[in-house]
Parts: structure tokens; sequence; C-alpha cells
């Protein structure tokens, strides 16, 4: 299924392919942060990847609250 030059490149070390269930485990390799889970609170762990998303989003909303009157 895959090219012989990926699956070379696989056996030599120069790429790696992972199987994933979810964005979560994809976002922890890309970054080498865990995502973290919500707690019974509906929050996520601090400094774990989910949280300074949802962190950067409530920044975004806030500017354009700002910028929009």
């Amino acid at each position: 299924m895959l090219k012989q030059s990926v699956v070379d490149a696989v056996a030599n070390g120069q790429f790696n392919i992972y199987a994933v269930s979810s964005i979560d485990e994809c976002m922890t390799i890309l970054t080498g942060l865990e995502a973290g889970e919500r707690n019974h609170k509906g929050e996520f762990p601090e400094q774990s990847l989910n949280q300074r998303v949802v962190m950067r989003l409530k920044e975004f909303a806030d500017r354009q609250k700002k910028s929009s009157g």
C-alpha cells in the first residue's frame, strides 16, 4: 500500500509511521506534550496541550470582543 520510498525511509530510520486512535494521540506524538483529559470540572491538566489550546482560544475570543466594541 505504501510507496517503496516510504518503506525504505522507515527501514532507514528517516521516517516513522504511528497507529493512533485519536487526534490527542497524534498531537502528543507531534508536540511531545501530553494532550491531557478533562477532569470532573471539565478542566484540562495544567500545561497540557489541550489546556494551552483552550487558553489560546480564550485569548482570541477576548481580543475579538475588545475589537468589536
